[in-house]
């Protein structure tokens, strides 16, 4: 069970980003800015499980890189 807990955290990212583009689009900066770091502290913990637990796998990789891309754009979203 402990092994899956990498992707799950992932795909809490993933599910976080709708939440991370309404709050940009209704200007609610701070409420952004604390879900923002939820996610990169998540991806901090989620990096650092799967090598600890050696839990790494192709799916988590790509996963973890549609959720960094995902954040990304949706920092972009809020500052403009």
């Amino acid at each position: 069970m402990l092994r899956r807990v990498p992707n799950i955290l992932t795909s809490l990212r993933i599910a976080a980003i709708p939440v991370l583009v309404w709050l940009a689009a209704a200007r609610m900066s701070a409420a952004f800015t604390a879900l923002m770091i939820a996610c990169l502290i998540g991806d901090l913990v989620d990096g650092f499980l799967a090598r600890a637990l050696d839990a790494a796998s192709p799916l988590g990789a790509m996963l973890d890189s549609i959720a960094d891309a995902l954040d990304r754009k949706s920092t972009r979203l809020n500052s403009s």
